[in-house]
């Protein structure tokens, strides 16, 4: 029995139609970037959830190959990336550890840095998109993008 999945089978299963992409910061819940406009939420394999507190979460419903870009304008320099369960989603992101995807610095204020993952999730993951407490500097430069690549 092979491990390595035959493109055969990949191509069977890579129909996802999942895909939501936000923009335009309306400021931090607990860290996590929110954000007041989303511009695609299609299908069902991840849910968004924004909550004042919690800043804006991203579930993942089925397991499968995504994609996530992060784009994020601080006011001031500091530490953005993208989490995965773990204390991440609850609070700022600034050392890399199993819970985080991408980590990018952000130099200095509104100038905009971006970090991107690509990899497997499982249903239950929580995605989120962190900041280091530093408010938006121009805020329809904050965007973020999740896609199912790959259904698994």
């Amino acid at each position: 029995m092979s491990l390595t999945p035959r493109i055969d089978d990949i191509e069977a299963k890579a129909s996802p139609s999942s895909v939501i992409e936000v923009d335009t910061s309306s400021g931090l819940g607990n860290m996590i970037r929110r954000y007041s406009n989303t511009t695609k939420n299609t299908g069902t394999a991840i849910t968004k959830d924004d909550d004042s507190t919690y800043g804006t979460r991203f579930t993942i419903n089925e397991d499968g190959i995504y994609s996530i870009t992060f784009s994020d304008s601080m006011g001031s320099g500091g530490v953005m990336g993208i989490a995965r369960n773990g204390s991440h989603t609850s609070g700022m992101i600034n050392v890399a550890n199993a819970d985080t995807l991408a980590m990018q610095d952000n130099p200095g204020g509104n100038e905009t840095s971006s970090c991107s993952w690509c990899g497997p999730l499982e249903a239950g993951d929580v995605i989120s998109p962190n900041c280091s407490g530093v408010a938006h500097g121009v805020a329809n430069r904050c965007t973020f993008r999740i896609a199912q690549v790959v259904k698994l």
